[in-house]
């Protein structure tokens, strides 16, 4: 298993590291000697430093929370937020809670699902920016109450409980909002005709 630890940093980040940066390094290297880090290295994607990703492997995501925690980029401001990302745990979900059809993985950090015909990757987001953006996929149910119970009896974690969002003349359209282990939006839909 491999864990994401993803750094957003302040915009002035690169002249502000100078006096930590000796620190820094020296407690990625040492756990790089450990074997609990894999590699590091800046996001610069839109400005010359969006972030840091260093990559851990492991069977929890502790060694990269407990890394973050004590980093010198983290405790003197540097960092404005952190997160690790655990793929292996969004697999479970979508495979074993949502019952997916499970494609393939591509280590260190994608992973492919067949949605209905439709190919669903899941990944870490590239930039601060995608982070906040995400498309909200709606399964549709026949049963929605029935598809509602049954997920959150396996642990998923609703938003909302099904609710009506839509009269139409010839039916009405049911829906009810829940996450994922990654905090993603999705919604159960149902479609009830008129009888």
């Amino acid at each position: 298993m491999h864990y994401l630890l993803l750094y957003d940093v302040v915009e002035d980040y690169v002249e502000r590291r100078a006096p930590f940066r000796d620190d820094h390094l020296r407690r990625a290297w040492q756990a790089q000697e450990r074997g609990e880090l894999l590699l590091a290295g800046a996001r610069a994607l839109a400005h010359p430093t969006d972030g840091t990703v260093l990559l851990f492997p492991g069977t929890s995501p502790q060694v990269a929370e407990r890394f973050a925690q004590t980093d010198p980029y983290v405790t003197n401001g540097l960092v404005t937020r952190w997160r690790v990302r655990d793929l292996r745990r969004a697999v479970g979900f979508y495979r074993d809670t949502l019952g997916m059809r499970f494609l393939f993985e591509a280590p260190p950090a994608l992973a492919f699902f067949d949605c209905a015909g439709v190919r669903l990757m899941l990944s870490p987001p590239e930039t601060p920016e995608l982070e906040r953006h995400s498309s909200i996929l709606y399964f549709r149910v026949t049963e929605l109450h029935a598809a509602y119970e049954a997920l959150k009896a396996r642990g998923v974690v609703f938003d909302d409980a099904p609710h009506l969002v839509h009269k139409a003349p010839d039916h009405e359209l049911w829906m009810c909002f829940f996450r994922d282990t990654e905090q993603n939006s999705f919604a159960l839909m149902s479609e009830k005709r008129e009888r």
